[in-house]
């Protein structure tokens, strides 16, 4: 969701900090933004929204505001600001406060405090990662805010803008083009960097420092329940109370229907929420090899009694072109902005047609409920408990689910769990060349802290944390108003303390999901194994967009600093190849660099 903000953070205690602090602030135009809150050490501005969703919660004595929605972790009841405020176990240190709002609350927010007697101060972002949250520090003043390019647009400062003219991360890009999903704090812009999901920005020293404030390794070195059952019944209620919870902020909704188990899954319970908001189903298909799902997603809203529109992709003549450079552009280049064009197109007219306030999605149950066909689950268990009465019906599940015969698969974990042979996943295709920087790009922090985690634990968190960092929305547009409510702070800190082996049960990817819901969704939903696609219609792009392909080969600024490999490009402009899956994402991911290179290079910030 979108909650365009920015702020300012410094010493009050440091003469010189606090000079330069005045001297931003003299020279930050303020006709456009809301003064929320101006203390010493802190001062906090936001653009007007009308969400009922989205709140603005000012801490006890003023000393900060929190940015978004917040729920009670006892009751996951939806906070209004008036409760907030009076919360004093929420007036402490800023270290204390981020640790208070991870444990005794969720929901999508960004919390900006300061504690001006001490100097220090603190930025959170909470662990579902739904707002954005970018930062520099300029002799001493740290900026925040949703928007980089808020640092940089002239309309916002009255004489200089603090960073302006933009540089390039080269050595981002060298990264992004390497593995465009890897999350990362740096950006494709040097000075700037992004507070991730579940971590803190906090100045208690000279220097501010970013850390966890929220930890996924903790919980996966957990375990839930006692048995089969209890786990089943969690998992249950507490997707049933996140769905609801977030179904009570929103009025009118669409729900993006594919007609998979999760988006299924969130339909049948949205429709048993109370109050119950508006719901509208849209499934978008197209005429590509597991592209149309429609008699899927016709069950689901047929089960629930939802109303189901049926839109097509329109992908058929879109071609890649300079209409791409129009795009609002970010602190980092992202794959989707190659679909803007038609998508803020398909998303204006359903709005003027249908009013919503949120697009609802089951983005990230995959990631929880484990939808790929993988060996760890065994691996996990045998790593846990060696070989009992247990090790049997857990091979069986991993070979139904894998094809591979029990004894090859006791081998692999009896090997893994004696220091043999560990397993790893396998690195992702790339159009880059040799890096020209001898740095590797840094792995997401939750990685080095779940080195002790399971195997199964380790890759469901490097998974969660792609995820949370995909979707980087266009600000002001309609696609931030995306929610994606099973990526709630409850359910993934129960999946992670579910065991692999528990999540595949069954031998079926999703398992105990199934198992948890079989009475919820029709049968050929529940059971079924295949997931729609787009693979077709994005290949149909690339192939269609010869000449800017060609541009990109020839002319491109990537070419020109020596970073792509243009031998794939080529074969696929002379029409001499077939892009394969592994390929597809890589090319888009150069193109996209592109886009977004070209257009920070042009000057345009708005």
């Amino acid at each position: 969701m979108d909650f365009p903000y920015i702020a300012f953070l410094w010493n009050p205690r440091d003469s010189v900090e606090a000079q330069n602090a005045l001297h931003f602030l003299r020279q930050f135009s303020h006709a456009t933004w809301i003064t929320q809150i101006e203390y010493p050490g802190l001062a906090v501005y936001r653009k007007p929204i009308a969400s009922r969703c989205l709140r603005t919660y000012i801490l006890p004595n003023n000393t900060g505001v929190i940015f978004g929605t917040i729920f009670s972790r006892s009751s996951n009841r939806h906070l209004t600001a008036e409760e907030l405020a009076n919360d004093y176990s929420l007036d402490t240190s800023p270290r204390k406060l981020a640790r208070t709002l991870t444990r005794e609350y969720w929901g999508g927010f960004i919390a900006l405090h300061s504690q001006p007697t001490s100097g220090h101060w603190c930025v959170l972002r909470d662990c579902s990662g739904s707002l954005p949250c970018y930062y520099t520090s300029i002799r001493g003043v740290t900026l925040v805010t949703s928007d980089a390019r808020n640092f940089y647009s002239r309309s916002n400062w009255s004489r200089e803008c603090p960073l302006a003219p933009a540089r390039i991360n080269w050595h981002y890009l060298s990264a992004f083009l390497q593995d465009s999903q890897r999350p990362a704090r740096d950006t494709g812009l040097l000075g700037v960097r992004e507070l991730l999901a579940g971590e803190t920005l906090t100045r208690e020293e000279q220097e501010p420092v970013a850390d966890l404030a929220w930890n996924p390794a903790t919980f996966a070195s957990k375990t839930a329940g006692t048995s089969l059952a209890s786990i089943t019944e969690e998992l249950r209620e507490t997707t049933r109370s996140c769905i609801h919870a977030w179904a009570r902020t929103h009025e009118a909704i669409v729900h993006q229907l594919s007609g998979g188990f999760d988006s299924s899954l969130i339909l049948a319970l949205l429709t048993r929420s109370t109050p119950r908001p508006s719901i509208l189903c849209v499934n978008r298909y197209a005429d590509g090899p597991a592209e149309d799902e429609r008699p899927y997603a016709r069950l689901a809203s047929q089960a629930s009694s939802m109303p189901l529109i049926e839109c097509p992709w329109r992908f058929s003549s879109y071609t890649l072109d300079h209409a791409c450079l129009d795009a609002p552009i970010g602190a980092k280049p992202y794959v989707q902005s190659l679909l803007y064009p038609v998508e803020s197109c398909y998303l204006s007219e359903l709005n003027s047609l249908y009013k919503f306030d949120s697009i609802w999605t089951g983005e990230g149950g995959d990631h929880l409920f484990i939808a790929y066909r993988t060996e760890l689950g065994i691996i996990d268990f045998i790593a846990a408990y060696g070989l009992n009465r247990n090790t049997l019906s857990i091979a069986t599940d991993s070979s139904k689910l894998t094809g591979t015969c029990i004894p090859s698969l006791l081998y692999k974990a009896i090997c893994h769990a004696a220091g043999i042979g560990p397993h790893r996943a396998a690195p992702p295709g790339t159009l880059h060349d040799t890096p020209p920087y001898e740095n590797p790009p840094a792995d997401h922090p939750w990685l080095g802290h779940a080195l002790e985690s399971p195997p199964g634990k380790r890759e469901q968190i490097r998974l969660l944390g792609e995820v949370l960092h995909r979707h980087y929305p266009t600000p002001g547009s309609l696609d931030s108003l995306s929610r994606h409510p099973l990526l709630s702070q409850p359910l993934i800190e129960l999946c992670l303390r579910i065991p692999t082996y528990s999540l595949l049960h069954g031998g079926h990817t999703r398992g105990l999901a199934r198992r948890a819901f079989a009475q919820t969704l029709p049968p050929d939903i529940l059971h079924r194994e295949s997931k729609g696609e787009t693979t077709h219609s994005l290949t149909g792009i690339l192939y269609r967009s010869v000449a800017f392909m060609n541009e990109v080969r020839l002319n491109g600024t990537l070419r020109k600093h020596e970073f792509i490999n243009t031998s794939l490009i080529t074969a696929i402009t002379d029409c001499q190849s077939t892009l394969s899956d592994t390929q597809i994402l890589p090319l888009c991911a150069a193109v996209a660099a592109e886009i977004w290179l070209r257009a920070w290079s042009s000057g345009r910030t708005p």
